[in-house]
This record gives structure tokens, C-alpha cells and sequence, in this order.
């Protein structure tokens, strides 16, 4: 099976979509604000349409056998505003709720949440999400890991 990594900068009413192995990216904004005065995803419904419509801009043209065997998700979201003092559990998971609306309902989606403050080079997430996607296939019950 065919797994796509993507690393995800969110921003207020704005993400940067990264496919980690093309090098690819698309800055994509919110048309729908999702940013609220106190959390960076106020509205889930409006950052899911703003990452759902970045991942297809990124991958576009989609090749006609992911619609019979899409690959798997595998995703570092970065949060890179609003995080003061650090991230809560109901933040981390929100974050990791969102990587959902990337693909269709019978997939699921591998999310990483990163709370640090500096950007993270493509082959410390790659190396990071492969030795990691290897276990977590294994233990169905725990596929979400944050990342200080």
C-alpha cells in the first residue's frame, strides 16, 4: 500500500501543506475563517474544507488508482501560532481530528502533532514517520502521537 506523507503549518486562517518526498507545497486560505480569538481551529468545519482543499491542490493531478486504492495518510500537523503555553490535550486533539477530513471516510488518517517552535527538516519527519508507522500498523489502538 502507497503512503503519502504530508507536514501541515497551520497559521491563523492559514495552512502550508507540505508533501514530504515531491517537496511539493501549496499555501492555501481560509475562505471561511477558522481562526477564533482564543483558539488557532475555532471552527473544525472551516479548517477541514481549507486542508481538504490545500491536500487536493497539492496532489493534484490525482492518478486514477487512488480513487480504487487511495493511500494511507500519513501527516505532521505543526501548529505555528497561538501556543503561548504549549499545547492542551484538547488542542493536540482537535489538531489530530482535523488530519480527518483529508481523505474518505474508510481510511483513516496517522497524525503527528509538533509543538515546538522551529520548523522541521523533511528527512528528520520522513525518517521519524516511517520508523514510527511501522509500530503504530501493528497497534491499531494508539495511531496518534505528539511530537515536543
Amino acid at each position: 500500500m502507497y503512503n503519502c506523507y504530508l507536514y501541515i503549518r497551520i497559521w491563523e486562517n492559514k495552512m502550508i501543506i507540505r508533501d514530504i518526498e515531491t517537496h511539493k507545497e501549496v499555501v492555501e486560505l481560509a475562505e471561511t475563517p477558522f481562526t477564533t480569538r482564543r483558539l488557532l481551529i475555532g471552527n473544525m468545519i472551516s479548517a477541514g474544507k481549507t486542508l481538504n482543499t490545500g491536500v487536493k491542490r497539492l496532489l493534484a493531478p490525482i492518478p486514477l488508482w487512488w480513487h480504487i486504492l487511495p493511500p494511507n495518510y500519513i501527516v505532521m500537523v505543526h501548529p505555528k501560532s497561538m501556543l503561548e503555553d504549549g499545547l492542551s490535550s484538547v488542542e493536540s486533539r482537535a489538531f489530530r481530528d482535523l488530519t480527518q477530513f483529508i481523505t474518505p471516510k474508510r481510511k483513516k488518517v496517522m497524525a503527528y502533532v509538533c509543538s515546538h517552535p522551529d520548523d522541521l527538516t523533511d528527512d528528520f519527519i520522513l525518517e521519524l514517520m516511517q520508523t514510527d508507522s511501522k509500530f503504530f500498523s501493528s497497534n491499531k489502538k494508539n495511531n496518534n502521537k505528539i511530537i515536543n
